[in-house]
């Protein structure tokens, strides 16, 4: 019997080396025939590389500046990474990232890895599935975002008047000076809950409202202000969750963590909760721009309670995250840069003048001249929102998976110009925060904060903050329409911006475009399927009234 089961398992191994073996022959006749050249390998250290699997799953801190960026200064904006739970191209390649995700769109999608990491949050939802289940969600998804409801500022307006009694002490309407420091990721991040919830369920968790309620880290009662905060918590905590899955790979079932497993299910009741509500009540509410996001679907198509859940959850993270990245980042440079800050303020307040009527009982500017439209022509708020999402692109990684052989224009060869060859189930990682800050693409000042470079168009697929070809994001035009809204209330309240806790580090600088380098890199962030900034307070000055 043991002379059979020995026989048995060499078979077994006999068999499956002959087949790597033949494929591995295949792939080297095919990758000959198409005249591809291998990319550069990342180089393994450790049996099988184990020591840079282990170095990443140890590493804390920036993933992209500390851990990634190492890659591409050594072996080039294309290579290969194989480790333990990990082998992918890496590329910051324009060239390749218009074949991933335009003209050889139908070979990649998204993937086993992004599918297992997302799924427990985001069900069988856009960010996950692939050819017609995704066409059939984008479409149905398309009608949500026509002009007609993204050029309303209604929504928007109510949740940032919750942002200036926020941040005017007292809700003074006489009052002048500095604010205290106020955190810029929480201050945002509870605006665009409010303004996602309200606008995909009908009803707002009303975050902001309850952003000085006191309640305990785990402790979760029946109270409204309890649960809103645990929702918002557990939201963080699962997107937490998706990263680590999504780095450890196929080593993602030795972190099963318990905290991420009661964040999901916390999310999950949360939201189903919501759709609940929406089906016993919202339908009975008259139809008209302001209706839901899910009761628009309701209309569009018969969906069960499970597709609603699906689709809010996807629509929450798409929403929520991209604005108030876009946001924190972009007032944590402008409180950097004076300058520009100066500059743009003045912009704002010649294309929209203050209206002192407007608000008399708040003393606070008005809004009645604002309009989508003349804020997406507001040319250097434009730019300067451009400019932060180039420095910061609320998605700095993507990932898709090949579903066929195919190949990619650039990254073979030792001098990187030869096509690669992308077998079926080869990972592919491209990275928009690399390519946006390449020097050879953007100049000698990649790095640093200059709006001024809108002045001219970037060259062609250089600019991805929100993908591209066929799945460019739907809600481009809603995030930069709401961004543009806060930047502009907020510039006609408050004159200047100042870093609470500056660290001054470039002051020695000898040059401008040094200088914003420097301060550009003091910002922290962290993410990696969702850019955030880390730990960055300001202070606002609000000037006294006429």
């Amino acid at each position: 019997m043991l002379d059979f089961n020995v026989a048995l398992l060499a078979c077994i191994a006999i068999f499956y080396t002959f087949r790597r073996l033949r494929k591995i022959y295949r792939l080297r006749k095919l990758r000959q025939s198409l005249s591809c050249r291998n990319p550069p390998r990342f180089r393994r250290r450790g049996p099988l590389g184990i020591n840079n699997a282990l170095e990443r799953l140890r590493f804390r801190g920036d993933i992209l500046d500390g851990l990634l960026v190492k890659g591409f200064e050594k072996y080039g904006f294309t290579h290969e990474i194989k480790e333990p739970g990990l082998h992918a191209i890496m590329t910051a390649q324009p060239e390749n990232i218009r074949t991933i995700m335009s003209t050889g769109f139908e070979s990649f999608g998204p993937g086993k890895i992004r599918k297992r990491s997302m799924a427990p949050l985001l069900g069988q939802g856009l960010f996950t599935v692939d050819g017609e289940k995704w066409r059939h969600a984008r479409n149905l998804l398309r009608p949500l975002f026509v002009k007609s409801k993204i050029t309303d500022l209604t929504l928007v307006h109510k949740h940032l008047e919750r942002i200036l009694d926020f941040t005017i002490p007292n809700d003074d309407a006489t009052w002048s000076g500095w604010t205290g420091p106020i955190d810029l990721k929480g201050l945002f991040e509870r605006f665009t809950m409010d303004t996602a919830t309200e606008a995909i369920f009908g009803r707002s968790v009303n975050s902001q409202l309850w952003a000085t309620a006191s309640i305990s880290q785990g402790k979760v009662d029946g109270s409204a202000a309890s649960m809103t905060q645990g929702f918002a918590r557990a939201f963080d905590i699962s997107l937490l969750g998706i990263v680590i899955r999504m780095v450890t790979g196929r080593l993602s079932f030795l972190f099963k963590r318990r905290k991420f497993s009661s964040a999901f299910n916390f999310v999950q009741r949360y939201v189903s909760l919501q759709v609940h509500h929406l089906l016993k009540d919202d339908l009975s509410q008259p139809s008209g721009i302001h209706k839901s996001f899910l009761a628009a679907l309701m209309e569009a198509e018969t969906l069960n309670e499970k597709q609603l859940h699906e689709y809010s959850t996807n629509l929450l993270i798409a929403s929520r995250n991209t604005t108030a990245a876009l946001l924190s980042f972009t007032f944590a440079l402008l409180s950097l840069h004076p300058d520009i800050l100066e500059k743009l303020r003045s912009e704002i307040l010649s294309t929209f003048p203050i209206d002192q009527d407007s608000d008399r009982t708040k003393n606070r500017p008005g809004s009645s001249t604002i309009t989508a439209e003349k804020l997406l022509q507001c040319r250097y708020l434009q730019w300067v929102l451009r400019e932060a999402l180039r420095l910061f692109p609320p998605i700095p990684i993507m990932a898709v998976e090949a579903k066929k052989h195919t190949v990619l224009p650039m990254g073979g060869g030792e001098d990187g110009d030869a096509p690669i060859l992308i077998p079926k189930d080869q990972l592919v990682m491209f990275f928009p925060y690399f390519v946006h800050r390449r020097r050879d693409i953007w100049g000698d000042d990649a790095e640093s904060f200059r709006p001024e470079r809108w002045a001219n168009s970037p060259p062609s697929w250089a600019y991805i903050p929100f993908a591209g070809g066929p799945r460019t994001c739907l809600g481009k035009q809603y995030a930069l329409i709401h961004a543009s809204y806060v930047v502009t209330r907020l510039l006609q309240t408050f004159s200047r911006i100042k870093p609470a806790h500056p660290t001054n580090d470039w002051l020695s600088a000898e040059t401008e475009s040094e200088r914003s380098r420097l301060k550009v890199r003091s910002i922290r962030k962290s993410g990696f399927i969702s850019l955030f900034l880390r730990k960055f307070q300001v202070h606002f000055w609000k000037d006294k009234s006429p």
